[in-house]
Parts: C-alpha cells; sequence; structure tokens
C-alpha cells in the first residue's frame, strides 16, 4: 500500500520503494530474498521522482527528483546514504559508468563530463550512451561519433550531417548490432552500407530494448512495432509491426518473444510472431488480494 513509486536493481533482488508528502519522500529498501527492510528519507519539498539509474552492482542509484540528481548509496548496509552531488547541479543524462560505479558521466553546458573533473571529456554533445568502454554519441555538428571511454580515438559513425535542434529530445539505442537515434518521435538507424541514417518509423513514442539486446520495440499510442532480428526470417534485421491495440500506456519485454503491455483498463501479453494472428493474453481485470479487496487494473504501471 502507499506506493508512489518503485524501482527494481540489477540483481533482481534489491527493491527501492518510496513515498511522498510535501515535506519528504521515505525511502525502504527492501531484500526480496531475505525480507530485510532498511529505511531512509530525503528532506524536499514535493518532491517528485521521475527517473531511478542504478549501478551495475546495484550498489548505487542515481535518483531524479523534481529535475535534480540524488545519489543513493547502499553499499554499507544498516549505513545508507543519499546526497545531491554539486557537479550535478543543472545537468543532463547523468549515467553511472559500467565499470566504475564510482564515475558519473553527464552533460552539462553541451559537454560531457567525469563527475568532478572540471575538464570535459567531449565537446558539443546532444547526446551520448556508454556502450561496454565506448561512448557513442550525437554532436551538434550533426554527425555520430564514436570513442573510447576518455574522450579519444574518435571515429565517425555517419557520413551525412543532419540538422540537431537544441529544444528537441535525442537519445542514443543500441541494438542488434545496430546504433539508433531516436529524435522526439521520430526511430532512425544507421544504414552499416551507406551510413547515412534511414527512417524507421515518425511515431515512435517511446522504446525498450529485448534482454538480449537484438530487438528494440518502439510503441505510440495504439501501435507496436519492433526492428532488431526476426523470429521468422533467417535472423534477417527487419522492421516488423507487432499489432494493433488501444490506448497503449506502456510496453516491456516479457522475454526475447514476447511483450506486456498496460493499456488504458488492462493488461495485455502479446508475442512477436505476425504471422497469422498475433496471440494475445489479456490479464484479469481485477485483482482480488487475501483479504478479499479487489484492485481494478485503471492507471497501472507495470514492472516484470
Amino acid at each position: 500500500d502507499d506506493t508512489d513509486y518503485f524501482s527494481t536493481a540489477p540483481n533482481n533482488i534489491t527493491l527501492l520503494k518510496a513515498v511522498a508528502d510535501s515535506q519528504k519522500i521515505d525511502f525502504e529498501i527492501i531484500d526480496l530474498e531475505d525480507s530485510i527492510v532498511q529505511e531512509l528519507s530525503l528532506s524536499v519539498k514535493n518532491g517528485v521522482i521521475s527517473d531511478m539509474k542504478w549501478s551495475d552492482d546495484s550498489n548505487k542509484g542515481l535518483l531524479k527528483i523534481n529535475n535534480s540528481y540524488f545519489l543513493m548509496d547502499l553499499s554499507d548496509p544498516g549505513n545508507l546514504t543519499i546526497i545531491q552531488p554539486f557537479y550535478l547541479s543543472q545537468s543532463k543524462e547523468a549515467n553511472f559508468n559500467p565499470e566504475n560505479p564510482n564515475q558519473i558521466f553527464f552533460i552539462k553546458n553541451k559537454n560531457i563530463y567525469l563527475s568532478s573533473q572540471s575538464a570535459p571529456i567531449l565537446k558539443d554533445v546532444a547526446t551520448y550512451k556508454i556502450i561496454n568502454q565506448d561512448i557513442i554519441w550525437l554532436s551538434y555538428d550533426g554527425f555520430i561519433y564514436s570513442s573510447n571511454i576518455s574522450g579519444q580515438s574518435t571515429e565517425q559513425l555517419t557520413s551525412k550531417e543532419i540538422s540537431v535542434k537544441t529544444d528537441q529530445p535525442y537519445s542514443i539505442i543500441d541494438a542488434s548490432d545496430r546504433t539508433l537515434l531516436k529524435e522526439g518521435n521520430s526511430l532512425l538507424v544507421i544504414n552499416t552500407l551507406t551510413k547515412e541514417l534511414e527512417l524507421l518509423s515518425q511515431s515512435a513514442n517511446s522504446t525498450k530494448v529485448s534482454p538480449s539486446n537484438q530487438r528494440v520495440l518502439y510503441f505510440n499510442n495504439n501501435e507496436a512495432s519492433y526492428y532488431g532480428l526476426s523470429i521468422n526470417l533467417d535472423n534477417e534485421r527487419v522492421n516488423i509491426k507487432i499489432s494493433d491495440f488501444e490506448n497503449i500506456k506502456d510496453c516491456q519485454w516479457l522475454n526475447d518473444d514476447y511483450i506486456i503491455c498496460s493499456l488504458a483498463n488492462k493488461i495485455i501479453i502479446s508475442e512477436i510472431d505476425n504471422r497469422g494472428n498475433v496471440n494475445v493474453l489479456n490479464l484479469a481485470e481485477k485483482i482480488t488480494l487475501e483479504s478479499g479487496t479487489e484492485i481494478a487494473m485503471k492507471d497501472s504501471k507495470i514492472f516484470f
């Protein structure tokens, strides 16, 4: 009961639960194996959590609250801490270094910085993604580049420039050994032969990468599609529409071959094989608790 936000760590054992009021946010960090609960509070007025990014070792988390970043450290059981790092002020796209959870990359004033280092690693950056120990980024000069984690050994990945808008949201996606770019609601992929960006969809409101990283799901309010390795065309990389749904709020991968979607007042599971009729399962629209209380599937948020 009374949960405003929750997030599960990469280890699939640690659960973060948050309850907010007008003056503070109360956190519970729950060990799902041992049912151990630790509590932590943060004094913040009218705090709204919009994002939580975990370090790969599940010991740290970057919380975005009211457009500010807070760093939660769970590495010392019994002595949990949450601070607001000064260097993350007025920054965006903060991410842990996958190889070192003590290092945080972020964009500020169109440059990529690393933790509290004063000199930028890369300049003139619209968006970026860390893949293994490489940085893939979109430059405001209109090209996509790749470099090592230190910002050196730069390689240009696209051959034709695009117009990069300062007021447009961008993100880099890595799936099926391809680099994709999301520009607003448009989804584009780099053609590996021409090195030009090709349009996949103009209505990709949101994207999710499959567990194996071989497919990227994209969807809008009424249809879901995916790009990547096909399950029925000898592993060709294809762009396939899965099915038409109604009032899609969110979709996630259940595994590599099935998706689970939250619609207006119900939750469905769908296969991605579009040969013939797409098999779709509707989950119960009401849940009955042990106490006998019924909960209707309205305005639901999903996690698997």
